[in-house]
C-alpha cells in the first residue's frame, strides 16, 4: 500500500487532481487521511469541489438552479468557499429527507426597513379579497413576498429583511405592479397596462420597461435568461435582456404555435405559469394547459381538472397544483379534491389526486423528486411522498 502511495504521489498534481476527481466525497475523506500531501490537494482543489457540486447538482433536476446561484459564481475561484456550498447543499438535502428541519416564523406584517413599513388600512381591506402574504417566490436563497402593497425580500439563512420596495417605489412609473418574480439582482414585474419592467434592487431603479399591447399581466417567470410574461387572456410573451439590460421581444421557434386555446381567451387577472427546459405550463380557471419547449415545440394539451386551481409547480414531467377542493360533508355525493400531480409523459395527462383530512383549499404548493408539499389556507402544511405513485390510471384519488 505504501507504495502504491509513493507512486501516486510521484504523479504531478494536476494528474493527482483529475484521479481525485472519479471520487465521491467519502472516498475523498477516506483518501484525504492517507497523507498530508493528499489532504492538501483535496483541501484546495478548485476542479475536484467543482465537480463534486456539478455531480451532485446534475443528480435531481431541481438542485440544476444551484448552479446558477451568485454565490456559487463568486466561488468558483475559492476551493475553501467551493467545499463550503457543496456541504450546504448536502445539509439542506440531509435536512429535509431526515426532518431535521428547523423552523422560522417571519412577521412580514410587522416588518420594517429604513423608515418603511406596512400601512394596513381600511382602503386595502375594502377593495382587495386577500390581506397579509399574497405572492411569494424564492430565488438563491431569497424570499420574495408580496405583503399588502409592499413587496419583500428576506435572506432565509439570516432571517433578514434585505429589501423592502412598497406601491410608491413599485409604481414610481404611474404603472401598478400586479405581478412578479426575482432573478439575481433584478424584481421583474409585470403591470395593470402590460408593461414589464425590470427594477434594480440595489438602486431601486426602473433600468428597463416594455409592452406589446395594454394588456394586464397576470404572471411573469424567468427561465435561464429568458423571461416570459402572461397576461390576462392566456397570451404568452418572450423577453430577453440585452448587454445594456434593455428589454427586447424575441419569437421563438414556431411561435404561433403558442397561442391560447380559442375557448381559454376569457379575460382573468388570476392565471398561474410555471416552466422549465421542457413545458411551460399556464392555467384559466379549473384548466392546465401544457405547451412544449421540445421538438414538438408549441400547445401540447390543455386540460380540466375538479376545481379553480390556486398554486402550480413544475419539476421535470410532473406538475402539482393546489386548488379550491370542497368541503367535506357527510351528505356530499363527492368531495373535490384540493390537489393533484399530473404527469405529463403521457397522452392525455395522468393525474394522481389528494384529498386532505380537513380537504381545506390548497393555496402553495412545492414539489421535488421524493415529496410534495402543500400548503393550506388554514396555515396547516401536508408533506407527502410521491415516490410509490403508480400512473397505471388515467385518474386516481387518495385520501389522506
Amino acid at each position: 500500500m505504501a507504495r502504491n502511495v509513493s507512486c501516486i504521489q510521484e504523479l504531478p498534481v494536476e494528474v493527482i487532481q483529475k484521479i481525485f476527481t472519479y471520487l465521491d466525497i467519502q472516498s475523498l475523506e477516506n483518501v484525504g487521511q492517507v497523507s498530508q500531501e493528499f489532504k492538501e490537494i483535496i483541501d484546495s482543489s478548485i476542479q475536484i469541489w467543482r465537480h463534486l457540486i456539478k455531480s451532485y447538482c446534475h443528480s435531481q433536476s431541481l438542485l440544476k438552479r444551484n448552479l446558477n446561484y451568485t454565490s456559487y459564481v463568486q466561488s468558483k475561484t475559492c476551493a475553501k468557499s467551493l467545499r463550503k456550498f457543496y456541504q450546504d447543499l448536502v445539509n439542506v438535502q440531509k435536512n429535509f429527507e431526515t426532518g431535521k428541519c428547523k423552523k422560522t416564523i417571519i412577521d412580514c406584517q410587522e416588518a420594517s426597513l429604513k423608515g418603511r413599513k406596512v400601512e394596513k388600512n381600511p382602503e386595502w381591506s375594502r377593495n382587495h379579497n386577500f390581506k397579509g402574504v399574497y405572492d411569494m417566490t424564492l430565488n438563491e436563497g431569497r424570499i420574495c413576498a408580496s405583503v399588502y402593497d409592499t413587496i419583500q425580500v428576506w435572506n432565509t439563512k439570516e432571517s433578514r429583511l434585505s429589501y423592502m420596495f412598497t406601491n410608491k417605489i413599485l409604481d414610481q412609473d404611474n404603472t401598478q405592479t400586479i405581478c412578479f418574480t426575482l432573478e439575481k439582482n433584478y424584481l421583474m414585474c409585470g403591470t395593470d397596462n402590460g408593461y414589464l419592467k425590470i427594477i434594480e434592487i440595489g438602486t431601486e431603479k426602473i433600468i428597463s420597461k416594455a409592452r406589446v399591447n395594454s394588456n394586464c399581466l397576470s404572471d411573469v417567470k424567468c427561465r435561464d435568461d429568458l423571461i416570459i410574461t402572461l397576461d390576462w387572456y392566456g397570451n404568452l410573451t418572450f423577453w430577453k435582456l440585452d448587454a445594456n439590460l434593455q428589454l427586447y421581444q424575441i419569437q421563438l421557434k414556431n411561435a404561433e404555435s403558442y397561442s391560447v386555446p380559442f375557448i381559454l381567451r376569457q379575460r382573468d387577472t388570476e392565471r398561474l405559469m410555471d416552466a422549465n427546459h421542457d413545458h411551460l405550463i399556464t392555467t384559466y380557471k379549473s384548466h392546465i394547459t401544457v405547451y412544449s419547449f421540445g421538438q414538438e415545440a408549441g400547445l401540447v394539451v390543455s386540460f380540466p381538472v375538479y376545481s379553480d386551481v390556486f398554486c402550480i409547480h413544475l419539476n421535470e414531467d410532473l406538475v402539482a397544483f393546489g386548488c379550491k377542493g370542497s368541503p367535506r360533508h357527510e351528505d356530499a355525493p363527492f368531495i373535490h379534491p384540493v390537489a393533484g400531480i399530473a404527469n405529463l409523459k403521457f397522452r392525455p395527462p395522468r393525474v394522481n389526486y389528494i384529498r386532505t383530512p380537513d380537504n381545506d383549499p390548497v393555496i402553495s404548493i412545492h414539489l421535488t423528486s421524493s415529496h410534495v408539499i402543500l400548503g393550506d389556507i388554514n396555515g396547516e402544511l401536508h408533506v407527502i411522498s410521491i415516490e410509490e405513485l403508480k400512473w397505471n390510471e388515467v385518474e386516481r384519488i387518495t385520501d389522506l
